[in-house]
């Protein structure tokens, strides 16, 4: 087993590491805006929280690179960043977090989408 290194984490999270910089700007946006909807989420919501808090974890993941670009758990990272955001903003019942839920969702699914036809093919 590899011994965990913290700056090597440190450097993947950063905006230069990973696949390339359009792909990490996709994922920090994706990431922002789940954040957004998670922090307006009421306070007796507790499956849309632990939702967004899913997302925001499989957008770590992705930006880890834990995954090459190639494989099915790739895919499956992505599709959960695209599909979790919609979740929220169909069982949401705050209508303020709504609108950054759908733009995550839309971004997801192109970042899903190109990802997918330009990489993962």
């Amino acid at each position: 087993m590899q011994a965990i290194n913290f700056q090597e984490i440190i450097r993947l999270l950063g905006p230069n590491a990973g696949n390339g910089l359009i792909w990490n700007i996709f994922i920090y946006i994706i990431f922002f805006l789940t954040l957004i909807t998670l922090l307006l989420q009421g306070d007796k919501a507790l499956l849309t929280t632990i939702i967004a808090a899913s997302s925001l974890l499989l957008c770590v993941i992705d930006k880890l690179v834990i995954f090459q670009p190639r494989e099915f758990g790739t895919m499956i990272i992505h599709c959960g960043m695209f599909l979790f955001p919609a979740l929220i903003a169909g069982m949401t019942k705050d209508p303020k977090s709504r609108p950054p839920a759908i733009f995550a969702a839309i971004i997801g699914a192109v970042y899903f989408f190109l990802f997918w036809f330009l990489l993962q093919r």
